[in-house]
């Protein structure tokens, strides 16, 4: 008898290199290695899929995942099917963001100003309000906290939620698959022959 094949349903996932790493990589392995059939959501290739067709996939996964930025989805998933077992996967610490990072802009909960002037403002800084970014960390709160699992790229924001949320976490470093990231010889372009310069996108 064929062992059957755990069933992933992932809510929809941005384009970026994290979630490349993270999701589309992982789906790779597990198909690769007949771990598991993942389905990732994505409303724009899969737009023919009707309500009804979600409501079928959902209900048939034994796994419902998601990753990073908490969607209205997420919400819809614990009204509509509260046994499913969902892992939530985050690569970053919203909860302590400095303001000297962009991210403060869409996760900062305090107005700052540094020698007498504003640098994040609330109804002065472009794009920045404190009371918009507490209901930001909010839906945050409520990823962790109505998840069975949570998987993290650090040990030490493993621990944090762990200990903040009393929750199963399980600590999983970014996976790279090196047949897509072939051997280049790396040549100086510098006048100094010892040295060479990194360039991090």
């Amino acid at each position: 008898m064929e062992e059957k094949k755990l069933k992933i349903f992932h809510l929809p996932v941005s384009e970026n290199a994290t979630n490349t790493l993270r999701i589309k990589a992982m789906k790779n392995v597990f198909e690769q290695q007949e771990l598991a059939e993942v389905f990732i959501y994505d409303p724009k290739e899969h737009e023919e899929l009707t309500e009804s067709d979600l409501k079928h996939a959902i209900s048939e996964a034994d796994l419902i995942m998601a990753r990073e930025t908490p969607t209205p989805m997420a919400l819809l998933v614990r009204e509509k099917f509260p046994r499913k077992r969902f892992v939530y996967d985050l690569d970053d610490n919203p909860w302590e963001v400095l303001p000297s990072s962009t991210a403060y802009k869409n996760l900062g909960i305090e107005d700052v100003i540094i020698n007498n002037k504003p640098v994040w403002m609330t109804g002065i800084t472009q794009g920045f309000n404190r009371y918009k970014n507490i209901w930001n960390l909010i839906q945050y709160d409520f990823m962790v906290s109505q998840s069975d699992l949570v998987t993290t790229t650090s040990i030490a924001l493993a621990e944090k939620i762990a200990m903040d949320y009393s929750k199963e976490t399980r600590y999983i470093p970014l996976y790279i698959d090196f047949e897509n990231y072939p051997d280049y010889e790396v040549v100086s372009n510098t006048k100094k022959k010892d040295e060479f310069r990194i360039v991090w996108n």
